[in-house]
This record gives C-alpha cells, sequence and structure tokens, in this order.
C-alpha cells in the first residue's frame, strides 16, 4: 500500500454500530493483540492491559449494567435545579438506551462480535495516551482485515463511576479504563466520503 492508498484508507474510516452476525477468528484476534505489543508507550512501559470480551452472556452482562448506571444518572439529573446541559444528555442518553434495550439491539456494545477493553495502572505515566494509542492502532489494523470498529466513549464513562462494572468483568481495582473498542464485521458499507471541518492549523 503507497502513501496515497493509505491516506484514502485512513479518510474513508467511520464508525460501525450495525455487524453481520459473524464470530472474528481466534487468529485475527491474536494478530490484532500482538500488534499492540509495539504501539510506543512512555518511557518505553509497554503497560498497557486489555480485557477482550467475547462471550455473549457477558456482553450482556455488561451492557445491563451500563444501562442501569445511565438510567439512575438520568433519574438524578432529571430532579436538578437548574438543569445543565450536562443534565439534559444524561437525561436523553437514560431515554434513549432503555428505548433500545426494549429491542434487540445491544444499546452499549450494538451487537458486536467481541469488545476491546484497554486498561492500565491509575499511577501510570501517559496512561491514557497509551490505552488510545493502542486502541486506535488495532483499529486501524482490524480494518485492513475487513472489520470494522468503534470508539465506545458511554461504556468509558460508565466504568470511571459504577463499581458494578469493575465486578463484572474482574479488574483490578489498581487500574483504570481509558478506551474501548467494539470489533465486527460490518453489515453495510457506507457509499460516500464525509466532508469534515477544517482543522484548526497555526504555523510559525
Amino acid at each position: 500500500m503507497d502513501s496515497n492508498d493509505l491516506i484514502q484508507f485512513i479518510k474513508g474510516r467511520r464508525s460501525y454500530r450495525k455487524f453481520l452476525d459473524k464470530e472474528i477468528p481466534e487468529n485475527e484476534l491474536g494478530q490484532l493483540i500482538d500488534t499492540i505489543k509495539h504501539c510506543p508507550t512512555n518511557s518505553n512501559n509497554q503497560d498497557t492491559r486489555l480485557t477482550i470480551i467475547k462471550d455473549r452472556q457477558k456482553l450482556k452482562e455488561v451492557s445491563d449494567v451500563c444501562v442501569n448506571f445511565f438510567k439512575i444518572k438520568a433519574e438524578v439529573a432529571s430532579k436538578a435545579f437548574p438543569r445543565t446541559e450536562e443534565d439534559q444528555r444524561l437525561i436523553d442518553y437514560g431515554a434513549k438506551l432503555l428505548e433500545l434495550q426494549k429491542t434487540d439491539i445491544d444499546p452499549i456494545f450494538y451487537n458486536a462480535s467481541a469488545v476491546i477493553i484497554f486498561h492500565t495502572d491509575k499511577d501510570c505515566c501517559q496512561r491514557n495516551d497509551n490505552c488510545v494509542i493502542a486502541s486506535t492502532t488495532m483499529s486501524i489494523i482490524a480494518r485492513s482485515m475487513g472489520i470494522e470498529s468503534t470508539y465506545m466513549g458511554l461504556f468509558e464513562y460508565a466504568s470511571q463511576s459504577s463499581k458494578e462494572i469493575w465486578d463484572v468483568i474482574n479488574l483490578p481495582e489498581t487500574d483504570q479504563i481509558y478506551s474501548a473498542i467494539i470489533l465486527g464485521y460490518p453489515s453495510y458499507e457506507y457509499p460516500n466520503d464525509i466532508e469534515r471541518k477544517p482543522l484548526n492549523v497555526t504555523w510559525f
């Protein structure tokens, strides 16, 4: 792949939330995991840790805990006065997630084949950067294998406050989640590239 092909490849990346009911082969997941060893980390600590969830029952359990977290947050936000923009967002998220939960759609992980959670020690230097670099690298390489992804901001947000999430996935208390993505084979393709806002660039 030359540089122009790579540029177009990256420009064509989109967030996917609809996937085929198709498992990702273990050897392909293994390849993706292996690439993370080669991602840059602060002081070459190589301390990014991964938790991978493929089991459908476990995915549903974690998703249900997340939805319940936002339900409670929405109930608290609805009683706030005056109501802030963040309060309103939590109310909207709570309503949307509960509505989706009534369907066959997983409102947190969208029936993806796998969830990859990137975490490390809370006291690790540049911990957030290390995990985001790893998750971004995995997303790009996954795309080259026909596997699409989406960053799971709601899950990461909930994980920062919900002890239940930690109990369900049995993460060490010394760690914190700094990134999470869903992976799967897309059930559709985006027909066109989209325009992006121009970058704010300063030159010297």
